[in-house]
């Protein structure tokens, strides 16, 4: 099965198991999910998240996706967005795919 089947295979299970993607959001996930990536061959790592206490009430994190013979070169790149508010916790909404891209960024330090 080649990356693309996969990818819509996975798609298509997170667009109709929101549990599922609650708990990605929160870096974790469940045995349905673990069943299927397992039949498809396929790893999760954590690479990135953010949000919670103190940061406001945006809240995300990125898991991606890779064969399991190929860690270090993932096929694919989910963003699990949601937000945090301080009196409810975190609240899953929704996902996108995503890629990495370097950008730079120019700040003003003060000079003293």
């Amino acid at each position: 099965m080649n990356d693309m089947n996969k990818k819509q295979i996975i798609i298509d299970f997170l667009n109709e198991n929101n549990n599922t993607c609650k708990h990605l959001m929160w870096e974790d996930s469940t045995e349905e999910f673990e069943e299927l990536i397992t039949k498809l061959g396929v790893g999760i790592s954590s690479v990135d998240s953010y949000g919670g206490e103190g940061q406001g009430q945006e809240f995300w994190a990125v898991i991606k996706f890779f064969e399991i013979d190929n860690k270090e070169k993932p096929f694919m790149h989910i963003r699990f967005n949601g937000w945090y508010a301080s009196y409810h916790g975190s609240e899953y909404t929704d996902f996108d795919i995503v890629e990495e891209k370097e950008i730079m960024t120019t700040i003003w330090n003060v000079v003293k």
